[in-house]
């Protein structure tokens, strides 16, 4: 008997965690301004990554400033791993990638990276732009969903 009851509450109270699809918005997009949530945290070197590679791997260009630009892209809850972590889990660090236009959200994208062979792993310097590079895929796939929804 208590089981129905809960399944009800689940079955109708939205879940945030399931992802949504992209605004079409995301599709026309042809400038971005790249910012850190926290600059005080591994955000921000991974949000300079972000903006340093974003033109050569998303149609996206550079804008000089918010206004100037059709989205924001905030990266968020970065986390770099120390060598512990890449050591033994061969784990390198995640963040969330949310793009945003006039203070709607667009599109976010999660990406906890992983090193393809553990006995190689790459130095510590080398991993907000490999976290950076694997967001900008994600966001380039978005846009593609996006277009495919017009």
């Amino acid at each position: 008997m208590r089981l129905i009851p809960l399944l009800a509450i689940i079955a109708v109270c939205p879940l945030p965690a399931l992802a949504k699809d992209p605004d079409p918005r995301l599709a026309t997009a042809q400038t971005a301004f790249v910012e850190a949530a926290d600059r005080l945290s591994d955000d921000q070197p991974i949000a300079v990554c972000l903006a340093d590679h974003l033109a050569k791997t998303t149609p996206l260009t550079l804008a000089e400033s918010k206004a100037s630009a059709d989205i924001v892209l905030t990266v968020s809850k970065g986390k770099i791993s120390g060598d512990s972590m890449r050591t033994l889990f061969a784990t390198l660090g995640l963040a969330t990638l949310t793009a945003t236009s006039g203070g709607t959200k667009l599109w976010d994208g999660y990406q906890n990276l992983t090193a393809d062979n553990p006995r190689v792993m790459p130095v510590a310097s080398e991993v907000p732009c490999l976290i950076a590079d694997a967001l900008a895929d994600k966001l380039r796939q978005g846009m593609k969903k996006a277009r495919d929804k017009r």
